[in-house]
């Protein structure tokens, strides 16, 4: 039996277009169950938000004066004119770091994880 062109074409196009959805699934079901807050801005730049609220508990610790509209206020005034990648970049370059649970994290990634706890 001969497969056509046009047949193998098809089938590596459906192969390739499932491969995308099952490697996109997971993130678009942890995303419908996340409840909604009002720092979703800020908390749609962190890929694992359950990791992340865990981190947080821990952060807040660190962190006893903590107050969330001013962390939102700060984080975004932050990120305005930069990605979270290049802040936290910054921050560690200039040795602003906070120790949590024993980890060293950047002073605007702890904040982010102890608002995800929060919110």
């Amino acid at each position: 039996m001969i497969i056509s062109r046009r047949i193998a074409i098809a089938a590596a196009a459906v192969l390739a277009g499932t491969a995308v959805a099952l490697r996109e699934v997971p993130g678009l079901v942890r995303s419908m169950h996340a409840r909604r807050t009002p720092y979703d801005d800020l908390l749609g730049a962190i890929d694992d938000r359950e990791a992340a609220e865990a981190i947080g508990r821990y952060a807040l610790r660190a962190v006893p004066d903590f107050d969330r509209v001013r962390t939102a206020e700060l984080l975004r005034a932050r990120l305005r004119d930069a990605s979270l990648k290049q802040v936290l970049g910054e921050e560690v370059a200039a040795g602003k770091t906070i120790e949590v649970a024993g980890w060293v994290l950047p002073d605007s990634l702890a904040l982010m994880c102890a608002l995800a706890a929060v919110a």
